[in-house]
């Protein structure tokens, strides 16, 4: 009846508590690790698209794309019909 002793029940609570507060830091440190690598993902998403975005910008339009700037959308068109009172948008 030793292992029923004070002392071990207070031993074996200490190492169950420890065991358990081991377990939940592996758990934090891979959702940690895995926070860090999603990080360092989008950190080379970002620099992939800013240079994307630099180089487009740095590129001279073409005929159509200058075409297109200077062509009202639809929507604009509707939306300056319906103020006139000409027609109602669809």
């Amino acid at each position: 009846m030793a292992s029923d002793s004070p002392s071990s029940q207070a031993a074996s609570t200490y190492l169950s508590a420890h065991t358990n507060e081991m377990v939940e830091l592996q758990h934090l440190n891979g959702r940690l690790t895995s926070y860090i690598e999603r990080l360092h993902f989008l950190e080379q998403q970002n620099q992939t698209l800013a240079a994307e975005v630099k180089r487009l910008r740095g590129r001279k339009l073409t005929r159509f794309e200058r075409l297109m700037d200077q062509t009202p959308q639809k929507e604009d068109v509707e939306s300056r019909l319906a103020a006139s009172g000409g027609v109602t948008p669809v």
